[in-house]
């Protein structure tokens, strides 16, 4: 698959991942504001550019990592407390299809600099999203 195709491609997916995204936005702000968690929640769907990036980055020379990247679509929910992010993590635990964790909150030391933050890999589960929407995106 060229460059060209990839991008062709994305044209034509990238509506879907934002319908993702938006969706996305909504149940974290549903969930969070009805449980008086106060958060920043930003999302995003990936552009163009950064996605020919990202396949450059990997050094997909057949380019068929296109269709395995998780990061489509992306959402960033900042919490004021650390008590606060327990219970983020355990309500996408419960709403999504989790298929993988990057805990980066407890894998560095007190004397370790980084980024602390856990990441999600997810789908959305059917018996929580309406039946019209999840036919649209629920594979993504």
């Amino acid at each position: 698959m060229s460059f060209d195709e990839v991008i062709s491609l994305w044209q034509e997916d990238r509506p879907l991942y934002e319908k993702l995204t938006e969706h996305l936005y909504v149940k974290l702000y549903e969930i969070t504001s009805k449980q008086g968690i106060h958060v920043k929640i930003s999302t995003r769907t990936k552009d163009e550019i950064s996605l020919i990036k990202k396949l450059y980055k990997k050094k997909q020379n057949d380019l068929s990592y296109y269709s395995s990247m998780t990061d489509k679509s992306g959402a960033r929910v900042v919490c004021r407390f650390k008590e606060d992010v327990e219970a983020v993590k355990e309500y996408i635990q419960n709403e999504f299809i989790v298929i993988k964790i990057d805990d980066n909150i407890h894998n560095l030391d007190y004397n370790q600099q980084g980024y602390k933050s856990i990441h999600f890999d997810v789908k959305l589960k059917e018996n929580n999203t309406s039946p019209e929407l999840y036919s649209k995106i629920g594979d993504l």
